[in-house]
């Protein structure tokens, strides 16, 4: 029973203090700020890669949402996946970027060479889950990817949030007022 409340209260603080606000909304509306701010981390960390996934079409939303609504669970293997949880609740929630901006810079030499978003969203799935050595894998994402001040993400997160609540709205405007 102790185990069980224990577990309860770790997974109200996730939701309630670590993760974005919203993240498991019914519109996922945090999900959608924080794939906002992953796409512009990744044209400042990676603009070669990010350039390459525009033009085929591939948003980072594409290869990251699952990251991110299940904390890396089911897409790296359960001992990485571990550490990550580890690193979440002890960091806070920028560890998401830190962790997808890594995978992607580290899978960024197989991804360049692909021409169509379906490759790319194989290559990840399987590139994801076969990334056993988790020290490695923190490695880069601690040390490779460079700083992401919280006022930083705080400032895009904040902007990503006006432009998803007003995506938003228009999206139930057009569903209360639909046009056949």
């Amino acid at each position: 029973d102790k185990d069980c409340t224990k577990t309860f209260w770790l997974l109200v603080v996730l939701l309630e203090q670590v993760l974005y606000p919203g993240t498991y909304a019914r519109n996922l509306d945090g999900c959608h700020v924080e794939m906002g701010c992953l796409s512009q981390l990744l044209q400042q960390t990676q603009p070669k890669l990010a350039a390459h996934l525009q033009a085929l079409g591939c948003e980072a939303s594409l290869l990251a949402t699952d990251w991110y609504l299940c904390l890396f669970a089911t897409s790296l293997p359960a001992e990485t996946a571990g550490r990550v949880w580890d690193c979440l609740l002890l960091e806070g929630r920028k560890v998401l970027h830190r962790l997808a901006l890594a995978l992607l810079a580290k899978a960024a030499p197989q991804l360049m060479q692909l021409d169509n978003a379906g490759e790319v969203l194989r290559c990840m799935k399987l590139f994801a889950a076969g990334r056993h050595n988790r020290d490695e894998l923190m490695a880069a994402a601690f040390n490779d990817i460079g700083g992401l001040p919280r006022a930083r993400i705080a400032k895009m997160q904040t902007a990503e949030g006006k432009r998803v609540s007003a995506m938003l709205e228009t999206r139930a405007a057009k569903q209360s007022n639909p046009t056949y």
